[in-house]
């Protein structure tokens, strides 16, 4: 079973993914009539017609026939319309293989098809039908597009077809970017996030030294409250022993002076360590107030930064954040004591920052 072809003209498809249709004139060349099943193409581009070997020959695609004719009657012939998928790399291909002249398809035919002894016999000894081209004998025909014709094709495969390809890719590279800079705007919020976060994770340092200084001042004020005991046990003891000593002339002066100088010394050792254990009360207070407050202006820092997108805002925040760490701060427990002024900066950053929000 012999089918001979020729090539009539090449198209174009531009639904989906561009096509290019290849219209044969098939003619029945056997001495049955044919029932075919099934026809697909095998394409390539050679360099030149009667002058290739498949191995420079790129593959362009796999074509399949459009629609399905029966039954093809001895010496009948009717158009076959295969239609390659064509991808922007097998145009590219084409391209190289042409260099602006004429183009030169070789195909190979995959016919499957059975003898028709009357119009009513069904479809019986199934066979590969042998397609050829005339003036080839072998499997793979050889085509000839002209220049002309090849590049009239082209035009419209790339007005029909490749601007919806290059739309899409278009969409999905600013897609990407959109994507991209999303990316971005969250990584720089978590970055700063992270920064704000770990500012007030040093938070935890400033409590733990004003739990020590607590623990510190509770020792030293208990010490301070025994001294002051102690010193007043002493006193009265002290007063009940001047009472056994008796009045006299001269003679009894050493008693009283012995008497006088013990309880002055008694008391004023008492009285100098409960001193000392009040000031160090209260430097340990001081202490524990302070550090109290550095970490209250840490944990509180994240939420003040967090709450508005106001960089001045932030940075004026972070810049009471950082004296309230590193000033001297006045608690009142110590002597001496400069009176500090509360700043106002946070105050005047969010008085400028009102009305330019309100105006927007």
């Amino acid at each position: 079973m012999q089918i001979s072809v020729t090539l009539k003209s090449v198209g174009t498809g531009s639904v989906g993914i561009p096509r290019l249709s290849l219209n044969f004139r098939a003619k029945n060349a056997s001495q049955d009539n044919l029932g075919i099943v099934r026809l697909t193409a095998e394409v390539y581009v050679a360099p030149a017609m009667n002058e290739y070997e498949m191995k420079n020959c790129p593959f362009v695609g796999y074509g399949e026939q459009e629609y399905q004719s029966v039954q093809l009657s001895m010496g009948q012939e009717q158009d076959w319309k295969v239609n390659v998928l064509l991808h922007p790399y097998a145009s590219t291909l084409i391209e190289q293989v042409r260099k602006k002249g004429d183009l030169f398809l070789v195909v190979l035919f995959y016919c499957t098809g059975a003898k028709i002894k009357d119009n009513a016999s069904p479809l019986t000894n199934l066979e590969r039908v042998s397609v050829y081209a005339d003036a080839h004998s072998g499997e793979y025909n050889c085509f000839g597009v002209p220049q002309s014709e090849w590049e009239k094709t082209l035009r419209n495969l790339r007005a029909a077809a490749f601007p919806e390809f290059e739309e899409v890719v278009r969409k999905a590279s600013e897609r990407a970017r959109e994507i991209l800079r999303e990316i971005e705007a969250v990584a720089a919020k978590v970055k700063q996030a992270a920064s704000i976060v770990g500012v007030a994770q040093h938070a935890i340092y400033f409590k733990d030294e004003a739990e020590s200084n607590r623990r510190a001042s509770r020792y030293w004020l208990g010490a301070t409250v025994v001294l002051a005991f102690v010193g007043a046990l002493y006193s009265l003891w002290s007063f009940r022993q001047s009472l056994t000593i008796p009045p006299g002339g001269a003679a009894a002066l050493w008693p009283h002076l012995a008497y006088l100088t013990s309880r002055v010394l008694v008391l004023s050792v008492v009285f100098f360590g409960m001193g000392w254990s009040a000031k160090i009360y209260r430097a340990h207070k001081h202490n524990e107030t302070v550090n109290r407050h550095r970490q209250n202006a840490l944990r509180t820092f994240e939420t003040f930064a967090l709450a508005t997108e106001d960089k001045a805002t932030k940075d004026a925040v972070l810049l009471e954040t950082t004296k309230s760490i590193f000033e001297p701060q006045s608690t009142g427990y110590l002597a001496g004591e400069p009176e500090k002024v509360p700043s106002g900066a946070i105050v005047e950053v969010l008085r400028n920052a009102m009305p330019s929000r309100e105006s927007s």
